[in-house]
């Protein structure tokens, strides 16, 4: 099995735990091949690297069977545009704080392995957003999100937005968020967007400090294609993907429909979305007791 480890922006203190992920996957004899950032971060407190290492920087190696991410959610998302190129599962292992994609904590590693290497870990296919716009080179992916915002300026901006074709309205705002079911607990949450179950096959449309109190989040179909065109006080608007941003023209006409490809993420067997709601965010506990 060959499985590649990434962890860009690995905290110091998790040396153990990787030791503990070297060890479980020598043992069952895995190809292992190291990200040069992680490579970069062993170096730099330990001084030395375990022995028959591969090591991998934008590409992942041929006939990668996994990709083991060690770190956040931010992680998963920045080791997603690697994952879905080559239709590798991703497995996350929880060194950062929330951890919705990142499910497995690290405290059980070697448990967590085992049960992959006995082929008893399950895995769900997260819908991803592509993008189109005439300054981009190619296409781009978003695990989570898509967001049009307000640049330079303490001015909102106009965001006209069409679905399909047809106009559904023009948001005065701060920003606009077309977010994916796996996003709808990240961004949007926090402007006051629903909660989106991962089988739901829709897409909302959140706005950011909307002008109008009328104006609120809307779902639609995942089928759809969204337009969105800017316009403002100054001279170019910012577009998100995830957390990757590029200053964007007033002519630029961005837009986002469901694509192709998605992401897989690994989950242990019984775990459920909804007991992770009630961990990571307390969904539905009374803590008055």
């Amino acid at each position: 099995m060959k499985i590649a480890i990434y962890g860009s922006r690995i905290k110091k203190g998790n040396e153990s735990w990787l030791q503990d992920v070297f060890e479980t996957l020598r043992l069952h004899g895995a190809e292992i091949y190291l990200h040069n950032s992680t490579l970069d971060y062993l170096l730099s407190v330990s001084g030395h690297v375990p022995v028959h290492l591969g090591v991998y920087s934008d590409r992942l190696p041929e006939d990668t069977d996994y990709m083991l991410v060690l770190g956040g959610d931010g992680t998963i998302l920045r080791a997603g545009d690697m994952a879905y190129k080559r239709n590798v599962p991703i497995i996350g292992i929880n060194m950062g704080h929330l951890g919705f994609l990142a499910t497995i904590s690290k405290e059980k590693i070697r448990s967590s392995l085992e049960v992959l290497f006995k082929g008893q870990m399950e895995f769900e296919d997260k819908m991803l957003l592509e993008v189109e716009c005439r300054n981009m080179p190619a296409r781009k992916i978003a695990i989570n999100e898509v967001v049009v915002s307000r640049k330079d300026s303490s001015s909102m901006i106009a965001i006209e937005a069409h679905v399909d074709g047809k106009l559904l309205g023009t948001y005065h705002a701060d920003g606009l968020i077309v977010s994916t079911p796996t996003g709808s607990t990240g961004y949007s949450l926090s402007c006051g967007g629903p909660i989106i179950t991962p089988a739901s096959k829709s897409i909302v449309l959140t706005p950011v400090a909307p002008h109008n109190l009328n104006v609120r989040p809307i779902i639609f179909p995942d089928g759809v294609k969204v337009y969105l065109k800017v316009r403002g006080r100054e001279d170019q608007y910012l577009l998100s993907l995830d957390s990757c941003f590029q200053a964007m023209n007033w002519d630029e006409t961005v837009s986002i429909c469901k694509s192709e490809s998605t992401l897989r993420i690994a989950k242990l067997p019984g775990s459920d979305f909804f007991t992770t709601l009630k961990e990571k965010l307390g969904w539905g506990t009374d803590e008055r007791n």
